[in-house]
């Protein structure tokens, strides 16, 4: 945990408001504009050179959307003793799993949803089982035909790992094989279940319980 007070880059951290997945969001402040920010830092246990990769790719990945609904990235950077962070709108209230156990999720918030898997991105387990429970969002990707899917281990793992926001050169490094292999049983995976995107795919895996 980062004390308050602590500078970060530019920025002087204000307090811990949430934990995530892969690190720990801090309110700060910016004394240059004198506004308050939320900024994200890597977790010192993942802070290896491929979480750092992920870490900088989910803030670019956030940068490329713009919608009413979704926090604007500021700026990203390392910051020494600690690491990897980006800076983002500030934004308070209820997080997404405390709205969907409150009842239906507000319209607005399904539409920022679909905005981010429109572009091709996907989401963690949860929001796709949110989404399946609660918004009745439409993905076009063709339904089982029976209730049995058989996958292989080697298709499993892959789409376990893609589940988990790993690249394909990552994922092949984890299975001892080739970028190229990845991305084929991907793309077949993909024609098989007729999703259009990895989107796409991570949806119909979630709907269809393929992953855990």
């Amino acid at each position: 945990m980062i004390a308050p007070g602590t500078r970060l880059g530019p920025y002087e951290i204000v307090g811990q408001i949430g934990v995530g997945g892969m690190g720990i969001v801090y309110r700060a402040r910016d004394p240059r504009l004198e506004r308050d920010l939320a900024i994200k830092v890597l977790a010192a246990e993942q802070a290896d050179a491929l979480a750092r990769e992920r870490f900088v790719r989910e803030a670019r990945a956030a940068s490329s959307l713009n919608h009413p609904h979704i926090v604007t990235i500021y700026d990203v950077g390392e910051a020494e003793a600690i690491g990897s962070y980006y800076a983002m709108e500030l934004v308070l209230g209820r997080t997404l799993r405390e709205i969907a156990h409150g009842g239906p999720i507000p319209a607005e918030i399904k539409k920022a949803i679909m905005e981010v898997m429109s572009k091709g991105y996907y989401l963690n387990n949860f929001v796709n089982r949110i989404l399946l429970k609660k918004s009745h969002a439409r993905v076009k990707v063709v339904p089982s035909l029976n209730n049995e899917i058989t996958l292989s281990d080697r298709e499993r793992d892959v789409i376990k790992y893609i589940c988990m926001e790993f690249t394909a050169h990552e994922i092949a490094q984890k299975l001892e094989v080739s970028p190229r292999t990845v991305e084929a049983i991907k793309d077949r995976l993909m024609e098989r279940f007729g999703a259009k995107n990895t989107a796409g795919l991570v949806f119909f895996a979630v709907k269809n319980n393929l992953i855990d």
